[in-house]
């Protein structure tokens, strides 16, 4: 049973690639890289209940069972980046697939994120952290929700972010050691290590300054007895004692540039045109619930529920006599397509649309200038699943 708590607060380093079965892990490669703009945590911990019957004198706790190992949780947050090039998906494509459900794609021309109909079978991807020189690898993983979050401000703050939170089914890690004893030239080499017991059969491991092969070396057999693990793979020169033993992961690659937020329009119909935001979110929430009858290898939770989506939208600009009118229209109900389109290039460009959009509420909020935020919602249309639509175009 492996779990973990892990959180990190600096940018660190993901890779996400998608897996054929829920629970079978995938090695990503270079391309499968996405760079976290901010703290990555992971976190996954049994689920325990009291003993009836180990209780002890009366005022003694009552003894703590195991019943099983609940989902794995993460959080971070990322850059909305367009790749730079039409046609090609976007550094987090693999997370707005797995939040949308379907990704298409015209070569030369856009990709698309719409929702997915319930009835469609849902991806999930393995998504490894890198953090110095440890490494985190979740199994199984799915975005359970996400905001994104456009800031048009002229300062450090001014780009598109997108937070997420995930599930994975099983939080595993690869860890970092040294050689407790000189191990000779070999091919599929027993090396002696410090901590045995955090290695596992599958992780793949860097020795010492050793740089073939290039795809690292595989761990095939642990002997905890001994003190030892055996890799496969050729080890070309002699590992002193003390060599670090470290996890293997691929050679990060960054796709695209961050994307300032001022830059773009925002309509909301025909009515009010090239609206001045000066921030806007749309919460999407996947309402992910555990099914704890379905039970796999280890007492993981395998079952997923997926509830009735929840998103929404606000948005802060100038207050303004043209856009105090857009009060008016709480009252009247109206529904309008709301599009926020930030960028004015081919290949660096993110349009957000939400279908028949209608606001909710508005405030003002005392500042100089004083501004106005609306809130709303937005519906989907008698085709369904597509109150929301990311394109990059």
């Amino acid at each position: 049973m492996a779990l973990d708590t892990s959180s990190s607060g600096q940018d660190v380093t993901l890779f996400v690639v998608a897996q054929t079965a829920e629970t079978t892990e995938v090695t990503p490669s270079a391309t499968d890289t996405i760079l976290a703009s901010g703290p990555v945590a992971l976190s996954q911990v049994p689920i325990t209940v009291e003993s009836r019957e180990r209780r002890g004198r009366s005022y003694d706790a009552p003894a703590q069972l195991t019943a099983g190992v609940g989902k794995g949780t993460g959080s971070f947050q990322t850059y909305v980046k367009p790749s730079g090039t039409a046609g090609t998906a976007p550094e987090i494509g693999p997370l707005l697939e797995s939040l949308f459900g379907i990704e298409t794609i015209v070569p030369g021309t856009s990709v698309t994120y719409t929702l997915r109909s319930p009835d469609l079978a849902r991806q999930f991807y393995t998504l490894w952290r890198l953090l110095g020189t440890t490494l985190r690898r979740a199994i199984g993983s799915y975005v359970t929700a996400c905001t994104f979050r456009i800031q048009a401000t002229r300062d450090v703050e001014g780009f598109i972010y997108a937070d997420w939170t995930v599930g994975c089914y099983s939080l595993l890690k690869t860890p970092t050691s040294t050689t407790t004893a000189d191990v000779t030239a070999a091919t599929d080499p027993t090396i002696p290590v410090n901590n045995v017991g955090e290695f596992a059969v599958g992780q793949i491991l860097l020795l010492g300054n050793e740089t073939t092969p290039a795809t690292g070396f595989v761990v095939n057999a642990v002997t905890p007895a001994m003190n030892q693990i055996t890799v496969t793979g050729t080890l070309a020169n002699d590992l002193p004692s003390g060599s670090v033993i470290r996890p293997w992961t691929p050679t990060p690659t960054r796709v695209g540039d961050e994307l300032g937020g001022r830059i773009g329009t925002t309509n909301w119909g025909t009515n009010f045109m090239n609206i001045p935001i000066i921030s806007a979110e749309i919460p999407v929430d996947l309402q992910v619930a555990d099914i704890p009858g379905q039970q796999g290898a280890g007492q993981y939770i395998e079952g997923l529920e997926y509830g009735q989506r929840q998103i929404s939208w606000s948005m802060t600009l100038v207050h303004t006599p043209q856009y105090e009118a857009m009060q008016s229209h709480i009252l009247l109900e109206t529904e309008q397509d709301l599009v926020l389109t930030v960028g004015d290039t081919a290949g660096e460009r993110v349009v957000f649309t939400l279908n028949d959009a209608k606001i909710t509420s508005a405030e003002e909020i005392d500042g100089t200038p004083m501004q106005m935020r609306f809130t709303g919602t937005a519906q989907a249309s008698t085709a369904g699943n597509d109150v929301l639509q990311i394109a990059f175009t």
